[in-house]
């Protein structure tokens, strides 16, 4: 990831139950979520995205423990609206996305490293 130049990190929004980091670096945004995405997460999830949706944006799911549907259709939206990757899921969001057929419809790597390349 170095080759992209200075990766820039702010903590965006942190709650009890979840966490939104992001960093940036040339035309990459790697949007970090940790904990549960539910409604309550949602909101400033929704936010978070929107204000980089003029990026190519890398989601890390090597966190995540959970996402409920609005979480997912943010998810998707941004899929919808700029190059996306989605990385590192864990074996429960793994087998959500499976689930709902998601997985030929999406770019998912195995690491925010190979996402970059």
């Amino acid at each position: 990831m170095s080759s992209l130049g200075p990766w820039t990190e702010e903590s965006v929004f942190s709650a009890k139950h979840f966490r939104l980091a992001c960093r940036s670096s040339g035309p990459y945004t790697i949007i970090e979520l940790e904990g549960e995405i539910d409604a309550l997460a949602e909101p400033p999830f929704r936010d978070l995205v929107q204000e980089h949706l003029d990026r190519h944006l890398i989601f890390d799911l090597s966190r995540l423990s959970f996402i409920d549907s609005s979480g997912l259709q943010v998810l998707l939206d941004a899929h919808r609206r700029t190059p996306t990757a989605f990385c590192a899921p864990t074996p429960r969001i793994l087998r959500l996305l499976t689930q709902l057929g998601l997985l030929n419809k999406i770019r998912l790597y195995p690491s925010i490293q190979e996402a970059l390349t």
